[in-house]
């Protein structure tokens, strides 16, 4: 996607010469977007295109900077610009993450954040503690919940043993990686204290319906 100078150019599919706006990739890549298909879809390009004093022009000066992959605003362009959106199937964790944070930044149609929702329970079968680790990072109660439930106890084997110092050190590793209300919340719904043997053991499954980092607020 680079001219013959070497540089950063158009995107070659969104590239219609019929769209007149400009938007720049985080490594530079160009896109002509139609500005019909991103006001349907989002209301920050809708607040954006309907003001005249900032409305962009097919100027280079003076196009819409998003500080995101190319990769990831060629999905969201197919995603705003199509009746029956869908994700691809390919998608890298890192892809799927940056996309989410793109169309929450941009206010997006119920229709697209459904999409990324089911995107989430999908990853939550397969590895509930990244969609976790995720979910604490973007303070997202729901995402974060419905990881939870999908959590197996055969997930939690790596921290199974208390005995073996590795283990533990696992345990606290994942828990350093959330924020605190969720690290509390976490450790409330599935530690139980083991009297005969004086010892804290992991619970699982948890208690889910103990799992409410909203319960815990920190200034």
């Amino acid at each position: 996607m680079a001219n013959e100078d070497g540089q950063p150019g158009f995107h070659p599919f969104h590239n219609d010469p019929d769209h007149h706006i400009l938007i720049r990739s985080e490594n530079g890549i160009l896109f002509r977007a139609s500005e019909y298909h991103l006001c349907e879809a989002s209301e920050f390009f809708r607040d954006l295109l309907n003001d005249d004093s900032i409305k962009p022009d097919t100027s280079n000066s003076n196009m819409i900077e998003l500080g995101y992959p190319s990769e990831v605003i060629a999905v969201f362009l197919d995603l705003v610009s199509s009746s029956h959106p869908a994700l691809p199937m390919d998608m890298e964790w890192s892809q799927i993450t940056s996309l989410h944070k793109l169309v929450d930044y941009t206010i997006c149609s119920s229709k697209i954040q459904s999409l990324m929702g089911k995107a989430f329970e999908e990853a939550s079968i397969r590895d509930p503690l990244k969609v976790l680790e995720y979910a604490s990072e973007v303070n997202d109660i729901d995402m974060v919940k419905r990881a939870v439930f999908s959590i197996k106890d055969s997930t939690m084997l790596r921290f199974r043993s208390q005995r073996a110092p590795e283990n533990m050190s696992s345990l606290l590793t994942f828990l350093n990686g959330l924020r605190p209300s969720f690290q509390l919340a976490f450790l409330k719904a599935c530690l139980w204290f083991d009297r005969p043997n004086q010892q804290f053991s992991l619970q699982w499954p948890m208690n889910s319906g103990r799992f409410s980092p909203e319960a815990y607020v920190f200034s």
